[in-house]
């Protein structure tokens, strides 16, 4: 069943306000629930709706409605709830909602282009007595303390019934695969994060004209946060420095003496390429917050250190795959099983050609080689545990900041 052409309008309307949000906007997956009188989305991009609320609402309300609920994706609020909510009881999912409203509506109320609807109001945090511009964090554990929040009627977007991508999910969302709509994949999504966070960036270039709160989001979404031409440049670049001054004898290519003495094959003389591998961790453990600092770290590498490519492994309790990659967005995110990154550093090892140096990107729940394997590995971790990397091992610890 298409969406009603207000929805389409709508969507159209969005799309020229806030170009930059294009790859998100049309990547929703509209699914008709006749009514729930609201709209909501939950993390697999299906945006649900109620054919008779969406008819009613005015196309400029109806675009800024669409913005709000791609706030929920880019802030992560679904991925941000599974690690703090750890009580499924249905007050605190509001709870939580009204929260990401608020961290959302704040930021929206300071644009011109956006017009809000009227019913229902919108949460801002000047309604429960709270400050604009803290996150959603904040906003939950104030709200826990204010006992009337727990009583307030769930009514529609920006009001607590945003579906599950704002860690409120309803009885009416579909199973993944399921229904109208089958859902975006989790790799697929992050990629299109990736493209919204890179047309933020080119907008903000040309034109000058996207809001702060997505400038930031951009700019911690793309820029590594750890200063790799401090911190690992040094680690690689010798590698590179030390295979670039090797000169090797290979029957590969044979020496021009051979011309001299046809009887005598003689190896020649070749110099190494330097090469790196990146052991990715896909295991459960691993946040998408997590996994996508780690994309953005990738690309980082790629471009501070001027390689040419590098061979990653994706890794969980297996390696799903190893191929060679020129950007991040090549990167297929499988795995959610256990975690033994050993296992990545071992196909790294044994790929051809070999490796001259590692390095591992894991939250550091997993266990490290025991001994030294010969190149330098370095133990990038975006959270977790950091005591068990080995002493031979090059460690950098990545922050993960919390949107503001």
């Amino acid at each position: 069943m298409p969406p009603p052409e207000q929805l389409q309008a709508a969507r159209y309307q969005a799309s020229y306000q806030w170009p930059y949000l294009s790859a998100l906007l049309y990547s929703l997956q509209p699914v008709s629930k006749p009514g729930v009188m609201t709209m909501g989305v939950d993390k697999w991009h299906r945006l649900y709706y109620d054919p008779e609320w969406v008819e009613k609402q005015p196309t400029a309300q109806l675009a800024s409605a669409l913005y709000h609920e791609c706030g929920h994706l880019l802030r992560d609020h679904h991925g941000r709830a599974e690690t703090l909510l750890n009580k499924q009881l249905a007050h605190w999912s509001l709870v939580w909602n009204l929260a990401g409203d608020c961290e959302i509506n704040d930021d929206l109320a300071k644009e011109e282009a956006v017009k809000f609807w009227k019913e229902p109001e919108p949460a801002v945090p000047g309604m429960f007595s709270l400050p604009d511009g803290e996150t959603v964090e904040f906003y939950y554990e104030r709200l826990l303390e204010n006992v009337k929040v727990i009583s307030i009627p769930v009514v529609g977007v920006g009001r607590g019934a945003c579906g599950s991508s704002s860690g409120n999910p309803f009885p009416w969302e579909d199973p993944y695969g399921q229904g109208e709509a089958p859902g975006v994949p989790h790799a697929e999504g992050e990629l299109i994060k990736q493209q919204v966070a890179h047309d933020v960036e080119s907008h903000e270039k040309s034109r000058g004209t996207v809001p702060g709160w997505l400038k930031r989001w951009a700019s911690e979404r793309l820029s590594p946060v750890v200063d790799w031409r401090r911190e690992l440049a040094t680690t690689i670049r010798r590698a590179q420095d030390f295979v670039a001054g090797r000169i090797e004898y290979s029957y590969r290519r044979i020496s021009r003496r051979v011309l001299a003495c046809p009887e005598i094959v003689l190896p020649g003389m070749q110099q190494p390429v330097p090469w790196g591998a990146i052991v990715l961790d896909t295991s459960g453990s691993m946040s998408e917050k997590e996994l996508a600092r780690c994309l953005g770290e990738i690309n980082g590498v790629l471009a501070a250190c001027g390689l040419t490519g590098l061979r990653v492994f994706v890794t969980d309790h297996a390696v799903h795959s190893a191929r060679k990659v020129f950007d991040a967005s090549q990167i297929e995110l499988v795995g959610g099983g256990g975690t033994d990154m050993r296992l990545g550093v071992a196909a790294a090892l044994e790929s051809r050609p070999r490796p001259n140096f590692i390095i591992v990107l894991t939250d550091g729940e997993t266990p490290w080689p025991e001994a030294p394997i010969g190149i330098p590995l370095v133990a990038t971790l975006v959270s977790g545990d950091k005591s068990g990397v080995p002493a031979w091992a090059r460690k950098i610890v990545i922050p993960i900041p919390d949107l503001a």
